[in-house]
């Protein structure tokens, strides 16, 4: 998770941890290490972490050319 640009989030909010947060992410790198696409990068904005889910609300993905 060094990788993502905003690591700090990984610390948490009020001093819980955000593992829900870290298995989401390592979900989506898996997904794009198995894409046969080419993929660049992936901007989620926002995304909500609730206890046992998350969800992203709008999100780009960027293919390479």
């Amino acid at each position: 998770l060094s990788h993502v640009s905003h690591n700090n989030l990984n610390v948490g909010y009020l001093g819980q941890p955000l593992d829900n947060l870290s298995r989401q992410i390592m979900k989506i790198i898996k997904l794009f290490e198995r894409s046969d696409a080419s993929l660049n990068s992936l901007e989620i904005n926002p995304l909500f972490v609730y206890e046992n889910s998350v969800c992203a609300v709008d999100a780009l993905i960027e293919k390479v050319t």
